[in-house]
């Protein structure tokens, strides 16, 4: 078990990142994802904007998990909307199964209602469930993803803190 009284959490715009802790984050993605360093910095730079929101968790001074909220629109019949695209949520290896992940999502979903924004995210079948502990709900709409990085075939589309009213039955059309 781990003593959480050394587990702190910040969050911080990427135009006031480091490049020490863009280094860190970087390293912690590529120890799941393991396209390399420099594949990972490349990446970093190229789809972060400068007030996107990382959402750091530390024990002692270790960053141990991190995820990136995205403000992007949505685009439905004749009307535009903000949300937040929750981004790369990762745990180091060595703290895995220790609950971090749980103290990490409560944070993210009172980020997201403190925006007052919906957010949504895309995941692969067999995280429906850890996410669904969370509040997060499967997307019922006819969607349309538009992206220039990536292939969403195979993944599901979870929203939090959405009001349905707001959207009625026509298409999203969600640009990530």
């Amino acid at each position: 078990m781990i003593d959480t009284k050394f587990v702190k959490y910040k969050n911080i715009r990427t135009k006031h990142l480091s490049k020490s802790l863009i280094n860190n984050i970087c390293n912690l993605k590529d120890s799941h994802w393991k396209f390399g360093l420099s594949s990972q910095k490349k990446w970093f730079i190229r789809n972060n904007k400068k007030n996107d929101l990382h959402n750091l968790l530390f024990y002692k001074k270790e960053l141990v998990g991190y995820t990136s909220l995205k403000k992007k629109k949505i685009y439905y019949g004749k009307n535009n909307k903000y949300y937040l695209l929750f981004d790369t949520l990762i745990i180091n290896k060595k703290y895995r199964n220790l609950k971090l992940s749980h103290i990490l999502m409560r944070h993210n979903n009172s980020e997201i209602k403190k925006s007052d924004y919906c957010s949504f995210l895309l995941c692969n079948k067999k995280l429906i469930k850890f996410y669904k502990k969370f509040l997060w709900k499967n997307v019922h709409y006819k969607i349309k993803i538009v992206s220039k990085n990536g292939n969403f075939q195979n993944k599901r589309l979870l929203s939090y803190n959405l009001n349905n009213k707001n959207f009625k039955k026509n298409v999203l059309i969600i640009k990530i």
